[in-house]
């Protein structure tokens, strides 16, 4: 029997050799090997010009860029490429431009038509990392946690909060606020026994000392410590209180926060259920649709995102109510409003496995050819590693894991059936509260 697992370093361990035979399903190196054979060509055909900017570089200062990045299934093929500089390249894939225009613009270079330099979004300055802001008190340390965090380097943020509060007299109010940051840092890390830390520190405040501009931001981590252990049943009902917490906080309509707070309190809902029937599926299909209008109506950052958010998580419905024909036309809705996003409006290179990932399940579980379910493996074995990355927080493997497995036995190969079944047995054993296809202790 394997102990339960909690970090990707562990799982890792346990994978073994199966990781490598994971490792090699992976679509990137593959592609990017097959790029170099297209570079000579498309640099001796197009000229020397960066399609995007349309300034004159050496070779060896242009790139081959995919127009649909490979991450969510774009292919190495003509039509999916497009000569960049270093920058441009640079700048598309952290976001600055949509799918739908460098689709735009390629189609234009391919033609010989250089249109005028493309703008690219300014500096987006307003993104914290968070949605919750820290008493004016506390923010010149939160500023650093926040960079911390970005870093993904959550043990110095613990400790520079502990470091804090040991040496700095503090209001109860900043005290508060520092813990419930610090609870969030060790529920974001990926090692064994975080989530609990984390449960710890939240149970060091005492709920009714929370005050009211915090209480959303209680209830919101208190409430994802509880769906991580998977509580589904204690995390929804702390979740509600977050969003209820919110409302209370907002003048006017209710905002991003709410709609986070309300959005994981569904999920935690849907993971409780086996198989919803088609009425609770339209219920939930219906509360994500209501959610991604409140989020638009934000006009920012996290608004976008988390309508992104919601369109996937509708479709996450239509896939744990198995329906074939209302998974993949959610899958072509998510999708258009990806191609439609860019930095300004919630995409960034963060919010590309969650893509990944939603389209390898559809084209695994519900496969219409062999290229469906090839791609599909393809694609959750590129989610799959990124969840194992450097301190990254295996959150959504085990619906990932468990899809995954299911793909490899309908190729029905012989050398992946071990792979198949040793990937379920792991799965089973890793902890994590935020799968609602197979989620880990639903309660």
């Amino acid at each position: 029997m394997v102990a339960q697992i909690e970090s990707a370093t562990v799982l890792i361990r346990q994978l073994g050799s199966d990781l490598a035979i994971i490792k090699k399903l992976d679509p990137l190196r593959r592609s990017r090997d097959e790029t170099k054979n297209f570079r000579l060509r498309l640099l001796r055909e197009y000229d020397t010009k960066c399609g995007c900017c349309t300034q004159s570089f050496k070779r060896d200062e242009l790139e081959i860029a995919h127009i649909i990045p490979l991450e969510i299934g774009g292919l190495t093929i003509d039509s999916n490429l497009i000569v960049l500089c270093k920058t441009c390249h640079r700048s598309y894939d952290s976001g600055h431009w949509s799918i739908n225009c460098m689709t735009q613009v390629a189609e234009n270079w391919r033609k010989g038509i250089l249109t005028e330099p493309r703008p690219k979004l300014g500096l987006i300055k307003d993104i914290p990392p968070v949605r919750f802001f820290p008493p004016e008190s506390v923010r010149g340390l939160l500023a650093d946690v926040s960079q911390m965090q970005v870093m993904r380097k959550f043990v110095k943020a613990i400790n520079l909060i502990a470091t804090y509060i040991a040496e700095n007299p503090t209001n109860a109010d900043d005290r508060i606020y520092l813990l419930i940051k610090q609870a969030e840092m060790h529920r974001r890390r990926s090692a064994q026994g975080t989530a609990h830390q984390a449960l710890r520190t939240l149970n060091e405040i005492n709920p009714s000392d929370v005050p009211s501009e915090s209480r959303s931001h209680f209830y919101y981590e208190l409430g994802y410590v509880h769906r991580l252990l998977g509580k589904h049943q204690d995390a929804s009902a702390l979740m509600r209180l977050s969003a209820d917490s919110s409302r209370h906080e907002q003048e006017g309509l209710p905002g991003v926060d709410y709609v986070a707070a309300l959005g994981n309190e569904i999920l935690c809902r849907m993971a409780m259920e086996q198989k919803p029937d088609e009425k609770m599926s339209k219920d939930f299909e219906k509360d994500f649709d209501n959610l991604k209008k409140i989020a638009l109506r934000s006009g920012t950052y996290w608004g976008w995102r988390w309508a992104l958010n919601c369109a996937m998580h509708a479709l996450q419905v239509r896939i744990k109510a198995n329906d074939s024909r209302g998974s993949w036309k959610r899958l072509q809705q998510v999708r258009n409003d990806y191609f439609n996003s860019d930095l300004s409006k919630g995409w960034d290179i963060a919010a590309r496995p969650t893509m990944t990932s939603i389209e390898g399940l559809v084209r695994i579980l519900f496969s219409k050819e062999d290229a469906d379910l090839d791609l599909g493996i393809r694609l959750l074995a590129r989610a799959f590693i990124t969840r194992l990355g450097r301190r990254q927080r295996p959150e959504g493997i085990r619906d990932i894991g468990f899809a995954l497995a299911i793909g490899l036995r309908k190729q029905a190969a012989a050398s992946m059936q071990s792979t198949a079944q040793r990937l379920e047995k792991l799965m089973i054993a890793t902890v994590d509260g935020t799968s609602v296809l197979w989620p880990s202790q639903a309660m």
